[in-house]
């Protein structure tokens, strides 16, 4: 997905679109290669979503979802719902 692409997205989709890997990590957390690759593609959503104006001063906000899906990466919180429902 390059960033221009993302960028044509609203709030809203994008928020959803990364919801919907962590829907998906969390259907496959017994597998946890695919779930990780759930994860890391959450992950660079996040970073566009970083990257787009849209968000601009809402950036704390994504900052932290960005340290929560990292954590995620590293095995360190499987909580996928509960960021699900946070978003």
């Amino acid at each position: 997905m390059t960033q221009e692409r993302w960028n044509s997205f609203s709030r809203q989709e994008q928020i959803g679109h990364i919801g919907s890997e962590l829907l998906r990590a969390n259907n496959f957390c017994d597998k946890e290669e695919i779930s990780k690759n759930c994860i890391e593609r959450a992950l660079k959503l996040a970073s566009l979503t970083l990257g787009d104006n849209k968000w601009k001063g809402k950036s704390r906000y994504l900052m932290l979802l960005y340290m929560e899906l990292a954590k995620m990466y590293i095995g360190e919180n499987k909580n996928y719902l509960q960021l699900f429902r946070s978003l």
